[in-house]
């Protein structure tokens, strides 16, 4: 046989060996694999897994970042109510709370004169003005996320709270 001759073999070879070593099989999308896919509201969480995503709560106050560790949050549809209130797991204060009436819908919401920043045990708000923005509500899972800027005023102290950059996301009702 001539060196050409086995050459090509030897490369016909390869090239069959290569080809056989593709991977033609497609990754099966879990709840495990670390990849927002399926219908899954964030990564691994939500949607048709059965791991809640983390609510999340947050906001700037008077220039300084404050997070929510508990959330308890509700929908009385006869009433037309919708209340989230943030606070600390270590405490209930420093809290925010917001409150509207009306259909929960997607859109701009007036908040009601309940709403605000509570700094202490003695410390009574009144809200100036606020609003929150629903941006996204997923039915099924009874799940609600959007945002809220608001400004109030301690009625004891006197301190007024600007709360901006307000966010929540993966908050049930």
């Amino acid at each position: 046989m001539s060196h050409l001759f086995l050459r090509i073999i030897i490369f016909f070879i390869l090239i069959v060996a290569v080809s056989a070593c593709k991977d033609d099989s497609t990754l099966t999308e879990t709840c495990f694999d670390g990849i927002k896919n399926q219908d899954e509201l964030d990564v691994d969480c939500g949607g048709v897994c059965d791991k809640k995503c983390r609510p999340i709560m947050s906001a700037i106050v008077n220039a300084t970042p404050w997070e929510a560790d508990l959330l308890i949050s509700s929908y009385s549809a006869s009433s037309s109510t919708f209340s989230l209130t943030g606070r600390r797991a270590s405490g209930v204060y420093p809290s925010v709370q917001l409150i509207f009436t009306g259909p929960l819908t997607v859109g701009e919401h007036t908040l009601d004169a309940s709403s605000g920043y509570i700094a202490g045990i003695n410390s009574f708000t009144q809200l100036n003005h606020g609003s929150i923005i629903i941006t996204g509500i997923e039915q099924i899972q009874k799940v609600v996320e959007g945002t809220f800027s608001l400004s109030c005023t301690d009625n004891s102290s006197g301190t007024t709270y600007e709360l901006t950059n307000g966010i929540f996301r993966f908050v049930t009702y």
